[in-house]
């Protein structure tokens, strides 16, 4: 015969475990971020792959190179927020974070969500991770020894893994392009090559030769007229 009593104890403590999990989850998502955002954080607007402007002429403020946002981050003792943004569908999914500084190739930035730290890298950032979360709140910033002493402008961009990898999600980040960034659309000037050697042609030879024999022969009838 069913106990009925024990059925109802063990789905008292799956709601109660469950009932954890959530408050542990809130917990992080609300007091584990150490955010300087402002009090309104704008939502993220992405471009479609096919839309990307891939002209070096995009790569300036007011446009978006390859999809890209170009912000700035401040100098941390101004006391102005750091640049962050609301990426929203991220319910499991994968979420591609790109950052580069624009012009300060060595200028150091650091990137966190609500519920993560990613840390911080020279000139560029890239991660792509599970979301871990319905709505990622994502910040730039720059508390650690190397930042620059003054703000600095940045390139950013997230793309939300597509549906069709909700399957195999991890083939999403495996694919990515992680070179592509705003300045990879500049290219650099090359040195001119080299003049030209033009060889000297046949008939060029020819002709040559053929003026120089004529030369020979007017000097050597004059020498015979003289002679005579």
């Amino acid at each position: 015969m069913v106990n009925i009593q024990h059925i109802m104890i063990m789905f008292s403590e799956m709601k109660f475990h469950r009932f954890i999990s959530t408050i542990s989850f809130i917990s992080i998502f609300v007091l584990g971020c150490n955010c300087e955002c402002p009090n309104t954080i704008p939502v993220w607007e992405a471009i479609p792959e096919d839309q990307y402007d891939r002209n070096a002429t995009s790569v300036k403020p007011g446009m978006r190179p390859l999809g890209f946002y170009y912000t700035i981050l401040p100098y941390t003792p101004d006391g102005d927020p750091n640049p962050c943004f609301t990426v929203e569908g991220t319910a499991d999914k994968r979420v591609e974070i790109m950052a580069e500084t624009h012009g300060l190739l060595n200028s150091k930035l650091c990137v966190r969500t609500q519920v993560q730290d990613f840390g911080c890298d020279d000139g560029r950032l890239y991660n792509c991770e599970q979301a871990n979360a319905n709505t990622l709140t994502i910040e730039f910033y720059c508390d650690t020894n190397g930042c620059d002493q003054s703000p600095i402008a940045i390139w950013v961009r997230f793309v939300v893994s597509f549906d069709e990898y909700d399957d195999d999600p991890e083939m999403f980040c495996m694919e990515r392009d992680t070179g592509e960034y705003p300045s990879s659309l500049i290219k650099l000037p090359t040195e001119p090559p080299p003049n030209p050697i033009i060889p000297t042609t046949a008939s060029g030879n020819t002709l040559t030769t053929s003026v120089t024999l004529l030369l020979a022969t007017c000097f050597i009838s004059i020498l015979f007229k003289f002679e005579v």
